[in-house]
C-alpha cells in the first residue's frame, strides 16, 4: 500500500514553522518570533472580557477532591476528556525508573502519541510507528511490535493509542486503524482509514471513532474493525502538527476539525446534531491565523468546550449546539476543566484560569514568568496543564516540570528535568508520566 502523507508545500511550511523538539532551534532564544501574524496578548485582552464575577472572585478556586485513576485509556485520559483532579502525591515528585520508547524525534517527524495505561502496563508509540508496552512498577519491556504496512520503510508521522479490555488499538500515518492484542502485542485486525490519521482514536462502548487528516471522522466496530458510518467535514490545506482526537459522551461525538470546524454528529448512525465554527474572527496571516482545532474537546456536565489555534474558546450547550460563552482567544494545548475553573495555555504563551460557568477571568500569568531566562517562549512547547493532587502540572520550554497553584497561578515547585518533554503529560496510578523528545518514558511519584 503506497501511504497517503499529505506532504502539501503549504503543510510542510507549518510543519517546519510549529514543530518543537530537542535539538530544534526553536527552543533556542532566536531574535524573531517563531510564528508570523499579529499577536494579541490575552493581558491585553483583559478590557474586553466580562468583568471578574464577583461570586467567582469571592468563592476561588472550588476543587474537587482527588481521585485515583488507575487508567489512563486513550488521549485525554478518557472518552470526554475530562479526569478533574486526579491523586497525585502532592511532596515533590522523583522519578522512579525511566526506559527506551525507541526512536525518538527529530526536525520532520514529532513524537505524537500519549502513552496510555491499562491493568498495570503501559503502552507507547515511537515516531517510527513502533509499539512497546512496559510493565508500570519497575519500566520492564514486555512486548514490542511495529504497526507500519510490510514493505513500507518511508517515515511518516504517526498516529496516537487507546485500550480496553482485551484490546490495544494505533493509528499511523500510513491510514489504517490497527487492533493488537495487549497482553503479547500480535496484531488482530487492520482497516483502511480515508486517509492518514494523526490523532489517537477515541473509544467508547462498542464503538471506536476516528479523525483523519482529510477531516473525516469515521466510526468502526470496536471487535472487528467494521465501518459504521462516516461524517465527512470540511477540507483545510494547512494545520498544526498535532491533531486532537473526538470526544465523545453517551450518544454524541464531537469532531474537532483542522478547519476550525467543531461538529456533534450522533453515535448511532453519525447524522449531524450540530455544528460550529472556531475560525479567528480576523485572519492576519501567518500561522497565528490557523483555525485549526488541535487542543482536546472537553465534556463536562451537559456543556462542550473547544479551542482553536486561531483562535476562539467557546462553551457549548451539548444538545442543541447554542454558545454559552465565546473569546477570542486561541490555544493549541488541551484545556483541563477541574471544579469551577478551566485552565489553559493560550497561543500567546500565557498560563489562564477562567470561571467555566461564564469564562469570567480569574488570572492570567505569562510562561515567561515560569521560565529561567524570564523570556516568552513559544507556547507549543509547553505541555499541560492537568490537574493532579490539587495543582497545575505543565512542563516548560526550559526543561522543566512545574507544580502551579490553581488559586492563583503561583509557582509552588519547580523541577529541572534535562529533557524536553513531547506529548502532555498522563498521571495513572498516583504516577506521572512523561515522554521526552530524545524517546525515554519516565516514571515519577
Amino acid at each position: 500500500m503506497k501511504n497517503v502523507s499529505f506532504k502539501s508545500p503549504a503543510l510542510l511550511l507549518l510543519l517546519s514553522s510549529t514543530l518543537l523538539m530537542g535539538g530544534c532551534n526553536l527552543f533556542e532564544k532566536d531574535k524573531k518570533p517563531p510564528l508570523q501574524g499579529e499577536r494579541v496578548s490575552v493581558l491585553e485582552l483583559q478590557k474586553s472580557l466580562i468583568a471578574a464575577d464577583p461570586t467567582l472572585k469571592a468563592e476561588g478556586f472550588v476543587a474537587p477532591s482527588p481521585w485515583k485513576n488507575d487508567y489512563w485509556t486513550q488521549a485525554g485520559g478518557y472518552p470526554n476528556h475530562n479526569l478533574q483532579n486526579v491523586a497525585l502525591s502532592e511532596n515533590g515528585l522523583k522519578k522512579i525508573w525511566s526506559t527506551s520508547i525507541g526512536k525518538g524525534a527529530n526536525d520532520k517527524f514529532p513524537l505524537t502519541s500519549q502513552p496510555v495505561v491499562y491493568s498495570g502496563i503501559i503502552y507507547t508509540m515511537d515516531s517510527r510507528s513502533n509499539v512497546k508496552a512496559f510493565d508500570i512498577n519497575k519500566g520492564k519491556t514486555l512486548w514490542e511490535n511495529t504497526i507500519r504496512p510490510k514493505k513500507e520503510d518511508e517515515d511518516v508521522i504517526a498516529g496516537g493509542l487507546s485500550i480496553t479490555a482485551g484490546m490495544l488499538y494505533a493509528t499511523n500515518g500510513f491510514g489504517e486503524l490497527i487492533a493488537m492484542n495487549p497482553q503479547k502485542g500480535g496484531i488482530l485486525w487492520r482497516t483502511q482509514l480515508t486517509s492518514p490519521s494523526r490523532a489517537a482514536p477515541t473509544i467508547l462502548g462498542d464503538k471506536i471513532y476516528v479523525l483523519t487528516l482529510d477531516n473525516h471522522l469515521a466510526a468502526y466496530d470496536s471487535a472487528t474493525g467494521k465501518f459504521l458510518w462516516k461524517y465527512e467535514g470540511l477540507s483545510e490545506s494547512a494545520s498544526l502538527i498535532y491533531a486532537a482526537s473526538p470526544a465523545v459522551d453517551n450518544d454524541i461525538v464531537i469532531a474537532p476539525m483542522s478547519s476550525g470546524e467543531l461538529t456533534a454528529v450522533r453515535a448511532e448512525n453519525g447524522s449531524v446534531a450540530w455544528s460550529d465554527s472556531l475560525s479567528p474572527s480576523m485572519n492576519t496571516g501567518g500561522a497565528s491565523s490557523l483555525p485549526d482545532i488541535a487542543a482536546l474537546p472537553v465534556i463536562d456536565k451537559g456543556r462542550i468546550f473547544a479551542i482553536s489555534y486561531g483562535g476562539k474558546f467557546v462553551s457549548i450547550d451539548q444538545t442543541t449546539g447554542q454558545r454559552i460563552w465565546t473569546y477570542d482567544i486561541g490555544g493549541a494545548k488541551s484545556p483541563w476543566i477541574s471544579g469551577n475553573m478551566i485552565f489553559f495555555i493560550s497561543s500567546n504563551a500565557e498560563l489562564v484560569a477562567l470561571g467555566r460557568d461564564t469564562g469570567t477571568l480569574a488570572w492570567v500569568k505569562p510562561l515567561a514568568s515560569y521560565d529561567k531566562e524570564g523570556k516568552t517562549q513559544n507556547a507549543l512547547a509547553w505541555n499541560g496543564p492537568i490537574m493532579a493532587g490539587n495543582r497545575l502540572i505543565l512542563t516548560s520550554a526550559d526543561e522543566a516540570l512545574l507544580e502551579i497553584s490553581p488559586q492563583d497561578g503561583t509557582l509552588i515547585r519547580k523541577t529541572d528535568l534535562d529533557f524536553h518533554v513531547a506529548v502532555p503529560p498522563i498521571v495513572a496510578g498516583e504516577t506521572l508520566y512523561l515522554v521526552s523528545t530524545d524517546g525515554t518514558l519516565s516514571a515519577w511519584k
